[in-house]
């Protein structure tokens, strides 16, 4: 007969202090977290098993969320919430120097970040036209970016492939976008209503 698999549940994180926005890695053995314990969300790391300590990756005044992980490994992507309201991405090596790159930094809000299957693009979701959009945007050094949605979106997520960008609907439709890309170019579609989402 076949058998089925359970899926498993560990808590990695323990004490008085909040801890959220996980992050796993794609093979699944990290997890990248913001917490609380120093009074401002910061982003911390531990084995996605539980074994192991934890490692601070980045403190500073401002609140920070994880947000997705390079195909690679080698990068964070992550929101910094601004004093003066909007949140921006931001990309942190988890290699060499560490240092935080500002991936958008506009008056707008930008989250939800995610990176692309190849990983030289982000999509996310941005405040920018007046309302919440999806954007792409290049991670090379000649900045691309192009507007996705085209009557609103949220919660981007790619094809495994990366030729199709998914994303949320302002009025709870799944929408897909076919996206042609190149290393210096990105082409979106049209896009297309999959599905109404339950919520």
């Amino acid at each position: 007969g076949q058998e089925l698999t359970h899926s498993m549940k560990r808590r990695l994180t323990f004490g008085d202090e909040r801890d959220g926005f996980p992050a796993v890695s794609r093979d699944g053995r990290q997890v990248a977290f913001s917490s609380e314990r120093t009074g401002v969300y910061d982003l911390f790391l531990r084995p996605a098993d539980g074994s192991g300590g934890e490692t601070a990756l980045l403190s500073s005044a401002q609140p920070k969320l994880a947000e997705d992980w390079s195909p690679d490994g080698r990068n964070l992507l992550f929101t910094v919430q601004n004093r003066e309201g909007p949140m921006n991405l931001w990309v942190l090596p988890l290699t060499g120097d560490q240092k935080p790159i500002p991936l958008t930094q506009t008056p707008f809000s930008e989250r939800y970040g995610r990176f692309s299957p190849d990983g030289r693009w982000v999509a996310y979701q941005s405040t920018e036209s007046g309302r919440q959009e999806v954007y792409v945007q290049s991670l090379s050094e000649i900045k691309v970016k192009v507007q996705v949605s085209a009557s609103g979106g949220t919660f981007p997520f790619w094809r495994r492939d990366g030729r199709e960008l998914f994303y949320e609907g302002p009025d709870g439709r799944i929408m897909a976008v076919p996206i042609e890309r190149s290393a210096t170019s990105a082409r979106p579609g049209a896009p297309v209503a999959l599905f109404q989402s339950s919520g």
